[in-house]
């Protein structure tokens, strides 16, 4: 029994075997890329969402434009971005892999934990599309993989790579910017390496991050005539409020909040219908995006553009949440689980559910105007099939759910006995908050879609690897 569970102890590797294991995980990489490339060859490359990143729209940060345009530019068109988004999206797994190999010096585990983010076939899908899923998804990698290495062996040049890192994925897709927030535990774990000159280990590192984020945000001054990252906060917010307002909340647009709150009211009626939170979510999920795009633009005043709209639909959103906070907390807790236990993908039993619940809503109450027909919707979600496969996934979920406060609360509980942090505790810690943030301010500004959850399902196999690794390497055998 020693022998098994020796591969999973912390022992030292000869230079050898660590080329011997590149060459392993490379060549695993190397054919998950080769069998994706086959199995998504028919995907088409435009989406719904893809114009306007190649117009490079004012509701889109710069970066991820500013990738296709650099493709375009250099090849004469946008055919290569699948497999470049699909190699980077594989590399950046490996990156993170042989960082977590170089913390845990588990071979086992380290299969096991780069099988584990390349099985995610809905989320690399996405990348045989113009999308920034994939792209977004490789530079969590790359900071994940970073904050391995920074865990064991703090560097500065590592640090500097956090911070850029961070900057980039804020240009890509802005819930990135919740990445932010793990900075400051990570510099306060981690004082005694970094309270050297301030210059050198705060402003430092924080100089890039800033570099970049005014980079996007003159960028959009160039464009579009606003200074800052995107202009698509307001319009998210009005998505999310179009659910809980009223026509009596007070307003400094009265007329506009009294029809906004009717079609309101409307929505509700058809979401108090679903007998389950689950299943309300189901139904509610589309109007999202209903709301931003057909519901609520008509009721605005004419607007000049789409910085004014934005702004305008952030001032009603914001006043809609200060009217009814209970009822915006109880839509974020919603969101918030439909993203823990991917509620958007059901298996046949639910989709059966679900379809039954359909069939007692008439066509006028289901709303012909839908951004996202039912029926559409229903097809694509039915991913998890038979209910087992259902379970095996949430049970999962539900587990790292547990873990991501179950290591935070381990290394606060460590410091104030005065005992110093493992690098494993402390990563799990980091990882924990990022998947905790991701998935708050998802839930805080948009629809806890299945989409938004894969982009964070390496941190699920993070902490269950971790959590092994802690678990089978304290145990003792006789």
């Amino acid at each position: 029994m020693d022998k098994i569970t020796s591969v999973f102890y912390n022992s030292p590797m000869p230079f050898m075997k660590e080329q011997k294991v590149k060459l392993l995980l490379g060549s695993l990489s190397f054919g998950v890329v080769i069998f994706y490339l086959f199995l998504f060859s028919h995907v088409p490359l435009l989406q719904p969402d893809s114009l306007s990143y190649i117009s490079f729209s004012p509701t889109r940060p710069i970066g991820y434009p500013l990738f296709l345009w650099i493709v375009e530019a250099l090849t004469g068109s946008h055919r290569v971005v699948p497999f470049l988004q699909l190699f980077f999206y594989v590399g950046a797994s490996f990156y993170c892999a042989m960082n977590f190999y170089a913390l845990s010096r588990s071979l086992i585990l380290t299969t096991g934990l780069l099988l584990g983010i390349l099985v995610n076939i809905q989320f690399i899908r996405l990348a045989f599309s113009i999308l920034t899923d994939s792209v977004g998804g490789g530079l969590l990698l790359l900071f994940l993989g970073m904050i391995f290495s920074f865990s064991s062996h703090p560097r500065l040049k590592t640090l500097y790579g956090i911070w850029g890192i961070i900057g980039v994925a804020c240009l890509i897709r802005p819930v990135f910017y919740c990445l932010i927030g793990v900075l400051p535990v990570l510099y306060f774990f981690k004082w005694d390496f970094l309270r050297g000159p301030i210059l050198k280990t705060i402003l430092g590192p924080l100089s890039v991050l800033l570099v970049l984020l005014v980079f996007g945000s003159f960028g959009q001054y160039i464009n579009h005539g606003f200074f800052r990252g995107e202009s698509f906060l307001g319009n998210n917010l009005i998505g999310k409020v179009g659910l809980i307002g009223d026509p009596s909340i007070p307003s400094k647009h009265p007329s506009v909040m009294h029809a906004f709150g009717k079609k309101s009211q409307e929505i509700r009626q058809i979401l108090d219908t679903a007998p389950s939170l689950r299943l309300r979510y189901l139904l509610s999920a589309p109007y999202y995006d209903t709301v931003r795009f057909s519901i609520a633009p008509p009721l605005f005043p004419p607007l000049k553009s789409t910085d004014a709209v934005d702004s305008f639909s952030k001032e009603l959103a914001l006043e809609v949440i200060k009217g009814k906070p209970f009822e915006y907390a109880q839509d974020v807790f919603m969101n918030y689980m439909a993203l823990w236990q991917m509620w958007d993908f059901y298996s046949f039993t639910e989709g059966k559910e679900f379809q039954i619940l359909l069939k007692t809503l008439s066509t006028e109450q289901t709303l012909n105007a839908m951004y996202v027909p039912y029926s559409i919707r229903a097809e694509a979600n039915g991913k998890f099939g038979f209910s087992a496969v259902a379970l095996t996934l949430r049970c999962a979920l539900a587990v790292a759910f547990v873990l991501s406060f179950l290591f935070p609360f381990t290394a606060f509980f460590l410091w104030a006995k005065g005992k110093s942090l493992s690098p494993l505790i402390l990563s799990g810690t980091l990882v924990s908050l990022t998947i905790q943030g991701g998935c708050l301010l998802t839930a805080l500004l948009q629809a806890g879609i299945a989409r938004y959850a894969l982009l964070f399902w390496p941190c699920v196999i993070i902490l269950l690897a971790l959590f092994l690794k802690l678990i089978l390497g304290n145990l003792k055998f006789r």
